[in-house]
């Protein structure tokens, strides 16, 4: 129990260092917040699409309480309504961050190996790839995301409709966002070390109370409109000092 606990303060740490490595720098602050501006824009247009018609949608997913007398129905449709909508956010913000990673790959690529080289020695050496090989790994391991988050999606829908079991689901959201989002970050440091996305799944599976201290507030922050702006540019920073205090662990273990 303490070993947990101790990592979760850790990964806590690892993304306040993100933040701390960002702001040393303006030039990587202006640099990544273009990206996730541009992404935001479209998720805030989305989020507030799926409000307007909150109650359109919601009937359409439940026809058959139409018949349903007050207020079980209006309950019924509020708890739908909730479920589908934590279930929407955690595919939304998985897609979110695969989106902003794909706008703005070089410009991300260049601030995390720029951070890289700040940190110092015991840098991985690079696996040597081609360009175009790299964009189709890249694109691979984008579309693996994104149909891993929309399968979550799916799950959560489905966890809704079981009685108190569904009132988890908003919590349950959160923590299936914030381990997509820690898989997502450290993908790109871990990529560029020849390391692929099975690959570092498997070793974030050994340390999850890392990944998750160091990625839920982050995660937290990109809910917030425009906070993402400054989040995920240091969620790459700090996912780069995660992705090195994984592989320098394994390195001392050997």
């Amino acid at each position: 129990m303490i070993r947990p606990m101790r990592d979760a303060f850790t990964g806590l740490g690892i993304a306040g260092r993100g933040y701390a490595l960002l702001f040393s720098s303006r030039r990587h602050l202006l640099r990544g917040a273009v990206p996730a501006l541009l992404t935001s824009l479209l998720y805030l247009g989305l989020l507030i699409t799926l409000v307007v018609f909150s109650g359109d949608i919601t009937a359409w997913l439940t026809p058959f309480a139409d018949g349903w007398a007050e207020p079980l129905r209006s309950l019924t449709r509020i708890t739908v309504g909730i479920v589908f909508f934590a279930a929407v956010i955690a595919a939304g913000q998985a897609v979110f961050l695969t989106v902003t990673l794909l706008v703005g790959g070089p410009v991300y690529e260049s601030i995390s190996e720029e951070i890289d080289e700040q940190l110092g020695g015991g840098v991985v050496e690079e696996a040597q790839t081609g360009w175009f090989r790299s964009v189709l790994a890249g694109l691979g391991d984008a579309v693996r995301m994104l149909f891993r988050s929309l399968i979550w999606a799916v799950v959560l829908m489905a966890l809704g409709f079981i009685p108190i079991l569904g009132l988890l689901v908003p919590l349950l959201a959160i923590l299936v966002g914030s381990w997509l989002l820690a898989l997502e970050i450290t993908s790109l440091p871990m990529g560029r070390r020849g390391i692929g996305l099975v690959d570092c799944r498997r070793r974030l599976r050994r340390r999850r109370m890392l990944a998750l201290g160091f990625a839920l507030p982050n995660y937290l922050l990109m809910l917030v409109p425009f906070a993402a702006l400054i989040a995920t540019p240091a969620a790459l920073a700090g996912g780069t000092v995660l992705a090195r205090t994984l592989l320098d662990e394994e390195t001392a273990a050997a």
